[in-house]
């Protein structure tokens, strides 16, 4: 599997991007749309698969995944970022309120974030922001 061994470009190669992992294409177009406006390069995958090997072959700096995918759950998706690309920053979003989907993300401190996905753009596209701010600072 490509994904266990990263083979990611060094930092000095390209700026480090925005992964966004949904299955439905119109929510990754208005959010990728909405990070676009702020001069992200955003990278989108449409499973967890697709997204392990864009992490592979891209840096990225932040990870928005829906809690809800074909192949396996938000949360374990997020769980295999975390255990290879430990620095990656991991936001989760929902179309539910799903008490214990949430309830997983944070005790098992896969998320930074979580949001609803009728959420209002701006504040995703705010934390992105702040997050790849901080993350530019600490470098």
């Amino acid at each position: 599997l490509s994904f266990l061994k990263p083979n990611r470009k060094s930092r000095g190669d390209e700026d480090p991007a925005v992964l966004l992992v949904d299955d439905d294409a119109d929510h990754l177009f208005l959010i990728k749309h909405r990070l676009k406006k702020d001069g992200h390069q955003v990278l989108t995958a449409t499973g967890a698969g697709e997204a392990m090997e864009v992490l592979a072959s891209h840096p990225v700096s932040v990870v928005i995944s829906d809690a809800h995918m074909p192949e396996m759950s938000g949360v374990e998706f997020l769980q295999r970022v975390k255990s290879v690309y430990p620095d990656t920053v991991r936001i989760m979003l929902s179309g539910h309120s799903d008490i214990d989907i949430l309830r997983k993300a944070i005790n098992l401190g896969e998320v930074h974030r979580f949001f609803l996905k009728d959420m209002d753009y701006e504040e995703l596209g705010n934390e992105v922001r702040k997050v790849l701010q901080r993350k530019k600072v600490n470098a």
